[in-house]
């Protein structure tokens, strides 16, 4: 029941987020993170505690302010998530060096005589990155955990992360998948 239940309101979600004026998404987004921050006193502890070990030198409200900062930026990647779901963001847009980063990544890519292997973290939008490289011709293996709710990652994920032709690749299974993909790739051009 419990998947269905989670399904159902992530497809309300996205709905709204297809209907509703952008800016209104970003502002509900950091409504539900300054929400969560002040409510889940688990994981607000949690990151307090984390922040404390990254940043001793930093005060006490430092760290509190971080905190909610970083709440936030969570928020606004989770609302350009969404938006991207519906084509309603224009990922190009977001790349600032647009023109100089296509030149970087044509030179990149075009050099065979070396491998490539892009790490990231989930710093920033970290979806945004393999969905601009697909588009522009450069698909590559993403690389994340497998969902709780198999109709989420079934319906939702899954499609989303494969959009422009990247594809999916569950952490457990990754080391098999990034050899197997250098090998294509190794056979393709001898």
């Amino acid at each position: 029941m419990r998947i269905f239940l989670e399904y159902y309101a992530l497809k309300g979600v996205l709905l709204l987020t297809k209907l509703l004026p952008i800016p209104l998404i970003y502002g509900f987004c950091k409504l539900l993170a300054t929400l969560f921050f002040t409510l889940d006193k688990r994981r607000r502890t949690i990151t307090l505690q984390n922040l404390a070990l990254a940043y001793p030198h930093k005060t006490e409200d430092e760290r509190y302010t971080l905190a909610k900062n970083i709440y936030k930026s969570v928020a606004i990647s989770i609302a350009e998530m969404l938006l991207m779901m519906h084509q309603r963001l224009d990922i190009d847009a977001m790349v600032s060096n647009y023109e100089e980063a296509l030149h970087e990544l044509k030179l990149y890519f075009d050099d065979v005589n070396r491998g490539k292997l892009l790490l990231t973290a989930h710093f920033g939008n970290w979806e945004l990155l393999a969905h601009f490289l697909a588009k522009h011709g450069y698909p590559m293996v993403v690389i994340g955990r497998k969902g709780n709710n198999h109709l989420i990652e079934e319906h939702i994920t899954t499609p989303f992360r494969t959009r422009y032709g990247n594809t999916l690749a569950h952490k457990s299974k990754a080391m098999a998948a990034i050899v197997r993909v250098l090998n294509q790739k190794k056979s393709q051009e001898c």
